[in-house]
């Protein structure tokens, strides 16, 4: 019994959860039409309805048993239906591009996808399976719709994976090339994708270094990425943190303070927009490590609220918690915006 289970955790629980879903769906409504036969005959025998109404009823759940039992399961989609659901904002042509560039690759359980140190050769979109990445820095189980090693798609990381990616199951990855950061259709979202991880490796650049994990997975979950063009306007209400570029002249830092003043842009860059109502945090005085603290207590009720619905299903989807009202959006590429996704990880102390 015991192997049977981890059989099936290992090859299809976690790797086919919609087969999984349709096949408790469907017990779940046979288990319901069996218990309404039972009450159909029940109550047939207290004479509470005749011959000719239980026929009808009977035959009612009978037929509908026939069609549950019956029912196929779902049709695995087509990679080019995945890809454009996880980047719904992309161009058709650059949705060419990378589905051209793309491999896809089957890895049995505790497999090795990349490790620490080796020559980058991609990152690795999850469309099956889970994946288990592991440093120094980081320690994170990566689930369906996550991309493993994102945060190695960007520019400003080295050529080498700084960590060590190996399957918790069995997994089916679609290999993703670098040259999909140079496509604008999937700026935005790689970036987000991989806020927390390039955060964590850039804590002194972007003043974190008193930051706990637990605060900077909080805040990067709840802000949104945008692309700020040159020549545009813009405001900071809540403040951010510089990916790429310098959004205006007087920043002296990868820090955005709050500020109601209108920026224009300086060259194009990439910010991380922190979430409506951050300024409460992140008032004159304190750093910003001290800001993620205050929006993390803030928050925690929240969160704790929350915790029996950690959304694994990715039909779950909620949209992206940034208020458009913070920011002038003349300034602002607002077309890959996309619903943010959950990532199941624990994070180890850095030493």
């Amino acid at each position: 019994m015991d192997k049977a289970q981890e059989f099936l955790r290992v090859y299809i629980i976690d790797s086919y959860p919609e087969i999984l879903s349709e096949v408790q769906t469907k017990r779940s409504c046979k288990a319901l039409l069996y218990y309404q036969r039972k009450t159909v005959e029940k109550i047939y025998k207290n004479g509470l309805i005749n011959e000719i109404e239980y026929d009808t009823l009977i035959d009612t759940v009978e037929s509908a048993i026939r069609i549950v039992t019956f029912k196929g399961l779902p049709s695995m989609p087509i990679l080019r239906e995945i890809m454009i659901n996880r980047f719904p904002g992309a161009d058709p042509s650059e949705m060419n591009f990378l589905l051209s560039k793309i491999i896809e690759r089957k890895y049995q359980p505790d497999t090795y996808v990349f490790e620490e140190g080796d020559e980058f050769k991609g990152a690795f979109f999850i469309i099956r399976g889970r994946v288990n990445e592991k440093s120094s820095w980081i320690n994170q189980e990566l689930i369906i719709g996550n991309i493993v090693g994102v945060q190695y798609l960007l520019p400003e990381l080295s050529n080498t994976y700084l960590s060590t990616a190996k399957t918790s199951t069995y997994a089916i990855l679609a290999v993703i090339p670098k040259e999909i950061i140079e496509y604008k259709s999937f700026v935005c979202d790689l970036y987000k994708e991989a806020a927390e991880e390039y955060i964590l490796l850039n804590r002194r650049i972007f003043e974190l270094t008193d930051a706990n994990e637990k605060q900077i997975m909080r805040i990067s979950g709840a802000s949104t990425v945008i692309k700020l063009n040159k020549g545009k306007n813009a405001v900071f209400k809540e403040g951010g943190l510089v990916f790429k570029g310098l959004p205006y002249s007087k920043l002296k830092s990868h820090i955005i303070k709050p500020s109601e003043k209108i920026r224009e842009i300086r060259e194009e860059s990439i910010v991380m927009m922190f979430p409506k109502d951050f300024s409460l945090c992140f008032y004159k005085g304190i750093s910003v490590s001290e800001a993620l603290k205050n929006f993390y207590v803030k928050t925690s009720n929240k969160v704790n609220a929350q915790k029996d619905l950690q959304i694994e299903d990715l039909s779950n989807f909620v949209d992206s918690r940034m208020d458009n009202t913070q920011s002038i959006t003349e300034g602002i590429d607002y077309s890959n915006r996309r619903p943010a996704l959950y990532k199941k990880r624990t994070i180890v102390p850095i030493n």
